[in-house]
């Protein structure tokens, strides 16, 4: 997981995400589930998915379906309520620069590279790289020709670490997006070599037979376990005092594989007997090969 910097006191609600290298300014608001991505700019006093109330009920005031205001009013908890009015969380895309006081109303999708001037009420969803201002928000211009935009998104370039750019000139972009494209096929071979080996889960432990695990260059290459079909254990130990059965030696079907972004691991399921397998697996315990051979089933 990358850094996020939050500036002074910013409210940030349940199940919200934040990608790496975000910052958002003091006094800042992001309402529940609301998703942000990586390199986003958001300035002082901007909102991101702030609650919502309905136009269309007998009253705007949330008394008619909700007990959370004047809790300490005798009798104000009690009546009846309908179903309060629901929305998506707004969802902010990559490298977005939002400006001071600017709002992002709930159900909104704003692009990746977008910028949302000061003071502007975006309520509809703002296309990738567009220069928005207003209330309600309206499209300024493009920051960027259209062939360009296609190279940007392309890039993914906001999967890598600072580091991984440090001789990018970032004042061409044409020469920029030349050089990220370099530096994502290097690190992407690094990373099959370092999956061409022997793995150990050295990410985490589980009790659901999910294999955690991670590369060093693992952000620049997330759907690296596509070209993988089985996995061959090497061994299964396990942990101290524990009693649960462990996988035998040999090559067994992957189940499924994904990368969560969120904290940098691979994760990744298999089969044993036909079933997937759910058993304990502890911290660094599992050492395993990938590959693409027939696997065939064993269990001790």
């Amino acid at each position: 997981m990358g850094p996020v910097k939050l500036y002074g006191a910013v409210t940030v609600n349940a199940k919200a995400q934040i990608g790496k290298y975000t910052y958002l300014g003091r006094d800042g608001y992001v309402g529940r589930g609301a998703v942000i991505g990586n390199y986003c700019s958001i300035a002082r006093n901007a909102e991101i998915s702030p609650i919502n109330h309905p136009t269309d009920y007998l009253s705007c005031h949330p008394f008619q379906y909700n007990t959370n205001h004047f809790t300490d009013v005798e009798g104000y908890q009690t009546h009846a309520r309908v179903k309060g009015p629901t929305a998506n969380p707004a969802v902010i895309g990559h490298d977005v620069w939002i400006g001071a006081g600017a709002m992002v109303c709930q159900g909104a999708t704003v692009g990746t590279g977008a910028v949302i001037a000061g003071g502007a009420v975006v309520t509809k969803d703002v296309p990738p790289y567009a220069i928005v201002g207003g209330i309600p928000a309206q499209i300024i211009r493009y920051r960027f020709d259209e062939p360009t935009i296609e190279r940007l998104l392309a890039s993914q370039w906001w999967e890598l670490n600072p580091q991984d750019m440090v001789d990018v000139d970032f004042t061409d972009v044409s020469e920029a997006l030349d050089k990220i494209s370099a530096i994502k096929l290097h690190m992407g071979l690094k990373n099959r070599t370092d999956l061409s080996g022997t793995v150990t889960n050295a990410a985490s432990g589980t009790s659901s037979g999910i294999v955690w695990f991670s590369t060093p260059t693992a952000h620049a290459d997330m759907n690296a376990l596509d070209r993988f079909t089985s996995i061959e254990v090497i061994s299964h130990e396990p942990g101290p005092g524990d009693i649960s059965p462990v996988v035998t030696p040999g090559i067994y079907p992957i189940h499924s594989t994904s990368f969560d972004a969120k904290r940098g691991w691979y994760r990744l399921t298999f089969t044993v007997d036909g079933e997937q397998f759910k058993g304990k697996i502890f911290k660094k315990k599992f050492s395993f090969k990938l590959g693409t051979a027939r696997a065939r089933d064993n269990i001790a």
